[in-house]
Parts: C-alpha cells; sequence; structure tokens
C-alpha cells in the first residue's frame, strides 16, 4: 500500500536526525543515543526510504543493514552486515545553515517596510540562538552560489 505524503515527510524528517544530527522542527542540533530507541525508530524510516528508491537485492541488504530488526518481505532474505552510525568529529550545520538561509529569505520577502539587511541577520542570530558573525558568514556563503549560478 503506498505511503501518504505525510508518512514520508515524518520519515525524512527522522533520516535527517540519524544522518545530520539535525532536528527538523525544532531547528536544533540532536544526537541519537547509539542503539536507543529513537535511532532504532530513525533507522526503521531510512530503511523505507531505501526500500522505495533502491529496487533489487542490493536495496534490499541495504535496508537490512540499516535495520536488521524488521523482517524482509523477500523470502530468506536476512541482514548480512549492519551499518552503525558514528560521529566523523565534528557536528555538521548543514541543516542549520540551510533553515538560517531559508529563514532570512522569508523574513526579506514578507517584510512591509525596507529594513537593511543587518535587521535580517540580527532576527536570524535571535531565532537561532547563534552569533551575528556566523550567520553573516552562512548569507555570504549562500550570495556567492546565487552569483555563480547566474553567472552561468
Amino acid at each position: 500500500m503506498p505511503r501518504s505524503d505525510k508518512e514520508k515527510m515524518a520519515d525524512e524528517a527522522l533520516c535527517i536526525q540519524l544522518l545530520a544530527g539535525f532536528d527538523v522542527d525544532t531547528g536544533r542540533s540532536i544526537s541519537l543515543a547509539h542503539n536507543s530507541a529513537a535511532e532504532r525508530i530513525a533507522r526503521e524510516a531510512l530503511a523505507r526510504i531505501v526500500r522505495e528508491k533502491m529496487s533489487g537485492f542490493s536495496g534490499e541488504l541495504l535496508a537490512l543493514a540499516i535495520d536488521p530488526r524488521t523482517p524482509s518481505t523477500w523470502p530468506v532474505m536476512r541482514p548480512a552486515r549492519k551499518v552503525r552510525f558514528e560521529k566523523p568529529g565534528r557536528p555538521s550545520t548543514l541543516m542549520r545553515d540551510k533553515l538560517i538561509v531559508d529563514f532570512i529569505r522569508r523574513m526579506r520577502f514578507n517584510a512591509t517596510k525596507k529594513h537593511d539587511m543587518k535587521f535580517f541577520l540580527n532576527a536570524a542570530a535571535d531565532k537561532f540562538g547563534i552569533k551575528y558573525s556566523r550567520v553573516h558568514e552562512i548569507w555570504s556563503v549562500y550570495e556567492k552560489l546565487l552569483e555563480a549560478a547566474s553567472d552561468k
């Protein structure tokens, strides 16, 4: 039975928690403890996505490696490996940075009066609880990406 968009979006949010250490609902970094109930639920979500997107033996084996607790629908198919999710060092800020850019873009679009850029950057710093200089750096990278895209 096909899954609803709401179910797919919920799975995507769980996968971002597992893979990026980021809670899309709160906009904060998180850490799922190894073998915790939260990690198991996120693994199940990622395995569902893998099964939807990747057909064949390799897709099913990957889904089983991610979530060995959920039985395969393939006859006699069992996990051959298990994936362990470990932090590579410093946590990624990619998802937070994307939320910051989106927040600033929406604020600028919805502004009823003209503000200088500093106003929007300060608002983002307050909202996300980080320094103004970091928000400025994130926004500058975004602007450079836009310029590079428009030059093509």
